[in-house]
């Protein structure tokens, strides 16, 4: 799990001496060491003139960006090409509104500078509907900030001097008490194989949440073959539901949570106290390497077999020579054998066995490359498994198999009931050995 802490902001500054040479740009850096400071990553930092709709068309874009802040410089000035406030208000549907409070500071700075207020000034005093003001103790120009979807619109006059007091005096405060009110949130990463991402989203879609909400939730997909990861970033009071409906929709395809698979694993192992043996053929010691891979992991695995060939098959884990002959290597009844005897040989509590066609060579009509049985032997049973990796390389197959003995695994270490709901989903078969 991951918990967030960052956010992302954009800087947008208005003005066309800013674009025709006549003036350099000394807002973007103060604005930017605000938000690094509050461990905020400036995503971008753009330009607009004072045309009639410039602005509108750049909150368009940025509000599809969806960065947490947007900060707005410029255009807050008294003279008829200050139409910050204007554009804002229809954007944001919100009109105007006289505010007594930013109207007495305007007076008050104008009277102690023995200056008469002018009619234009007035429109300094109009906010959009709804807005928070933000009242400044320099200049005529009070900011304001809006709230839409998630994100947080910070205007502000664009001389450099007011927008440094902002920086230093109000900017930083705003941003705590928002982050404040914000729900925390976290990110979950789960682990899934057995399906690909397009049947994952059909499966999870549309979320379980009022659609005032699906907003606040973010899911991100990656496929690194064979498995999924699917993360999940959303509000603390929000993630039990998307995790209970997570393991619901997507059932036994979820190997682990927030660990890797075979991480997962042992943690389930070192809690049930008990160990695992691997007995391979087709996968020729992949599993046990993965097993392997982890710290610690001699706290939780006695041993491996590789039993390549047939006679490796009767001598080190006990398969039955009648079993070979009738049934053949890869077959339900020699991985059941397989597994029931690596887990005696090693006195582990946890067996899986692998035996298949990895390919390219060696399939037949019956049992075509791609095709791999796993033999399971548990405290609860002994289930065989039969997997048609068809289309699909060597070392895919193998690859694959190394998660689907993962997946059976992790299984076998679930609740009863859930061992029980998932048999048919996982394409278990119970298999009696008789000793």
């Amino acid at each position: 799990m991951d918990t967030q802490s960052t956010q992302y902001a954009s800087i947008l500054c208005i003005g066309d001496e800013l674009l025709d040479g006549r003036v350099s740009d000394k807002n973007i850096a103060p604005l930017s060491r605000v938000c690094a400071a509050h461990n905020i990553a400036v995503q971008q930092a753009m330009f607009t003139r004072d045309d009639r709709g410039a602005l509108t068309t750049a909150l368009q874009w940025l509000q599809r960006q969806k960065p947490s802040w947007v900060l707005i410089t410029g255009g807050l000035g008294p003279t008829e090409d200050d139409r910050t406030r204007e554009e804002a208000a229809a954007f944001f549907d919100a009109p105007l509104e006289h505010d007594a409070k930013a109207m007495e500071i305007i007076e008050a700075r104008f009277k102690a500078r023995q200056k008469q207020v002018t009619e234009n000034n007035h429109k300094q005093a109009m906010f959009p509907k709804g807005a928070t003001i933000i009242y400044s103790d320099v200049g005529t120009a009070s900011g304001f900030m809006i709230t839409k979807e998630s994100t947080s619109y910070i205007f502000m006059p664009g001389v450099p001097r007011e927008v440094a007091w902002f920086c230093e005096q109000r900017l930083g405060n705003i941003i705590n008490q928002s982050k404040e009110q914000v729900k925390a949130q976290s990110t979950h990463t789960f682990y899934i194989t057995g399906i690909g991402e397009s049947g994952c989203e059909t499966r999870l879609l549309p979320l379980p949440l009022p659609s005032t909400l699906h907003d606040q939730v973010k899911l991100s997909w990656r496929a690194n073959d064979p498995l999924i990861e699917l993360s999940v970033t959303a509000p603390d009071t929000l993630m039990e539901t998307l995790t209970h409906h997570i393991y619901s929709t997507l059932d036994s395809y979820v190997l682990s949570q927030d660990a890797l698979p075979f991480e997962a694993l042992g943690k389930k192992l070192l809690e049930q106290g008990a160990e695992v043996t691997t007995a391979e053929s087709c996968t020729g010691g992949l599993v046990a390497g993965a097993i392997t891979a982890i710290p610690g992991s001699s706290g939780w695995f006695k041993r491996s077999f590789v039993t390549y060939s047939n006679e490796s098959k009767q001598a080190l884990v006990g398969v039955k020579q009648d079993t070979l002959e009738s049934y053949g290597a890869v077959s339900a009844h020699t991985v059941a054998q397989m597994s029931r005897g690596a887990n005696k040989a090693a006195g582990s509590t946890h067996a899986i066995a692998i035996s298949g066609i990895a390919g390219p060579s060696g399939g037949s009509e019956e049992k075509p490359v791609g095709t791999v049985y796993f033999g399971l032997d548990t405290p609860h049973g002994t289930y065989t498994h039969r997997a048609h990796l068809v289309g699909l390389d060597r070392e895919r197959v193998r690859l694959r198999s190394v998660y689907i003995a993962a997946r059976l695994l992790l299984w076998s270490l679930n609740a009863s009931k859930a061992r029980e709901e998932q048999i048919e989903e996982l394409g278990l078969s119970p298999y009696t050995i008789e000793e």
